[in-house]
């Protein structure tokens, strides 16, 4: 889950996304990762950890969305994850 731009909300005049509860959904499904032993890739902080422009280069004009480079962006973030490098290298 990336976050979303909340100043392209809402969506459609009729949907409003905010970074507070993606932050809730997001540690939500963490949790339920952790209890199920199931690795998770947490790429809503990565990205919220890189400031406001960075994430707004990355997103498409919709808002919700990865544009083109935030798609490259994670999937470099997925290739690059040590625990799916540790599988991989196995």
């Amino acid at each position: 889950m990336v976050p979303v731009d909340e100043s392209k909300m809402p969506f459609f005049d009729c949907l409003y996304f905010n970074l507070r509860d993606q932050c809730h959904y997001k540690e939500a499904a963490k949790q339920a990762c952790q209890h199920q032993k199931i690795p998770y890739l947490d790429t809503f902080d990565l990205w919220m950890s890189r400031g406001e422009n960075w994430r707004k280069s990355q997103m498409s004009d919709d808002g919700l969305h990865p544009n083109e480079k935030g798609y490259a962006t994670l999937f470099q973030e997925v290739s690059n994850w040590a625990l799916l490098r540790k599988i991989i290298d196995k």
